[in-house]
């Protein structure tokens, strides 16, 4: 049987298939192999996802249940139906969502290929992640050489790129000129070639009268659906300016991003969240955020940071799926002249350092992590500082 290649072309072939069951001749579970193997023969399954082609076949086949369809697709019915009328119907089916499931057997059985690294070690193929720091902290510079490198195939910091992907830019702070001139350091200081015709682009809230649409609300993110068909690494930046009705500290609220950005995911695409970090130290807003992510990187001042330095900032992993030891350590960056250099963070146990790395809202679990001491002796150390300002 010829394969499909187009989703609408899934429900057209169940409507064929239907005629079998009705007759006798296939049961409910041959018909619907039949027409996922065809399926996967048409590339379907890569281009789209496993859920979306079987959400387009529990649509399809739902005829049999709720009798949508009573004629059997002979030779005569073949005639009455034209090939408009027949695509219809098929879009028509395509749009109904249904579950279903695979077989043990089947499901072992399917070839499904790992990731492909992205950015090696912590975004691959079709991955979710988040970086949040405070203010001014350099979140935005680092999500530009994070972009370059991957749309170049450069790599960025200590993280590698095998090879070039499609990256899309979404901004919804900068002015269209800061924009531009952070983007051009950005280029010059690559070693590389500017990314291919297409390899990098960038949608600018700044440049359109209405902004960029609100990617909280559902009916809003629509309007995103072509720019961001052609893309491999989708870039928000940020959570707080492209999601505007979101509520951040409503764990519901998330809801409909969560959603946008596992259909990114199913598409095929890795999708990088850049947001704001709160008074805590923690990013901001409900913690759902980070439910569905692989991979949720902080980024601090180091305690004995001074304001003169610019970009300078230490690199935490604080949800690491998938990689672990010294990929997943955390390490200090700083952005000097138009060159990020990386050092090793100082473990800094002295009570100066202590207070610092209280002030920016880490725990007392925390700071005994980064200092090696016990929490016991941070706590009574924080305590007698307290006691001595007193």
């Amino acid at each position: 049987m010829q394969a499909l290649v187009r989703p609408e072309d899934v429900p057209v072939a169940a409507f064929e298939a239907v005629s079998r069951v009705r007759a006798g001749e296939w049961s409910r579970a041959e018909a619907v192999d039949s027409v996922y193997d065809r399926a996967i023969a048409g590339g379907l399954v890569r281009l789209y996802g496993e859920d979306a082609v079987q959400a387009w076949l529990s649509g399809a086949f739902s005829m049999l249940d709720d009798e949508m369809v009573s004629v059997a697709l002979d030779q005569d019915t073949t005639t009455a139906l034209d090939n408009e009328e027949l695509d219809a119907r098929a879009i028509a089916q395509v749009t109904i969502p249904r579950v279903t499931a695979i077989n043990h057997e089947r499901f072992l059985a399917m070839d499904i290929q790992p990731r492909a690294m992205m950015l090696a070690p912590w975004l691959p193929m079709q991955g979710l992640a988040m970086i949040y720091a405070p203010r001014g902290t350099g979140k935005t510079r680092m999500a530009h050489g994070i972009g370059y490198g991957v749309a170049t195939g450069s790599g960025f910091l200590r993280w590698t790129a095998p090879q070039p992907r499609r990256v899309l830019l979404l901004d919804g702070e900068m002015p269209a000129r800061a924009l531009q001139e952070m983007l051009r350091i950005t280029t010059q200081a690559s070693a590389r070639k500017p990314p291919e015709p297409g390899f990098f682009r960038i949608a600018v809230a700044d440049l359109l009268r209405d902004g960029l649409p609100d990617l909280a609300d559902p009916a809003a993110q629509q309007f995103y659906r072509d720019v961001v068909a052609d893309a491999d690494l989708v870039i928000i930046d940020n959570l707080g300016t492209l999601c505007r009705s979101l509520k951040e500290n409503d764990a519901d609220s998330w809801t409909s991003v969560q959603t946008w950005a596992l259909s990114l995911r199913r598409a095929g695409k890795s999708c990088l969240f850049i947001h704001h970090g709160g008074k805590s130290g923690k990013q901001r807003g409900t913690s759902r955020k980070e439910d569905v992510l692989d991979t949720v990187i902080g980024l601090r001042r180091p305690p004995d940071y001074l304001p003169e330095q610019g970009a300078r900032f230490e690199v935490h992993f604080e949800k690491s799926r998938g990689f672990h030891g010294p990929d997943a350590e955390a390490f200090e960056t700083r952005l000097v002249g138009d060159q990020w250099a990386i050092t090793p963070i100082k473990a800094g146990d002295d009570p100066d350092t202590i207070q610092a790395l209280r002030k920016q809202g880490m725990s007392v679990r925390d700071i005994a992590e980064r200092t090696g001491l016990s929490k016991s002796t941070v706590a009574n150390r924080l305590k007698l500082a307290v006691d001595e300002e007193e």
